[in-house]
Formats: C-alpha cells, structure tokens, sequence
C-alpha cells in the first residue's frame, strides 16, 4: 500500500502544508495540484506500507526559483527495489498550460 504527499514550502524552506493521497481511504490524487499562493516550492513523499516497518521517501525539494514561476510540470515518481530495500526515483518535466502531462510506462 502506498500514500503519497505534496508538502509545500514557505519562505524559510519548511513544508507548512502537505495535501496527502490514501488509497485506504479513497482519497486520491486527481492529477493536478495548485500550489497555494505563498508556497515558493514543493517536495513530493510517498510512504510504503511493508513489515516489519513502514518508509517514507522524499524527493529533494523544488523551489520556484529554480525554474519559471506560473509553468506547469509534470512530476513522475517511480519505486525500485535496490536489494532489499526500496529506491525513489523522480523526474520533473516542464509543460506548456494548454498541454496535458505524458507518463511512459
């Protein structure tokens, strides 16, 4: 079972809203999420449910100043197993508004 969490960061680079996607409780993701307006970055996490213990990864986080603030983007998490444990891998595309984003299998 996995959740899944965008934390958006203030100012001081601290995660001061998290908006989390559970499967158990059918609440999930829409494919789109509008940061709010204070925000100058995200981090994505996601939680692997597995015994003897739950993990939480996280990406790096992404600050607006990074790149152009208003885009659009297209985040792609992929879980991998690295000999027994699990691995988070992610990618970031930029989109035009009027485009939808793509993910390959």
């Amino acid at each position: 079972m996995i959740d899944s969490c965008v934390n958006f960061i203030d100012w001081q680079q601290n995660v001061a809203y998290r908006q989390c996607y559970n499967y158990t409780e059918s609440r999930m993701l829409s494919g789109e999420e509008t940061s709010p307006f204070w925000s100058v970055g995200y981090q994505l996490c996601t939680k692997v449910k597995n015994f003897p213990h739950d993990r939480v990864l996280c990406t790096d986080s992404f600050f607006w100043w990074d790149d152009f603030v208003g885009k659009k983007f297209c985040d792609d998490m992929h879980l991998h197993i690295k000999g027994f444990d699990y691995k988070l891998s992610w990618t970031r595309n930029n989109i035009n508004e009027n485009e939808n984003c793509v993910y390959l299998n």
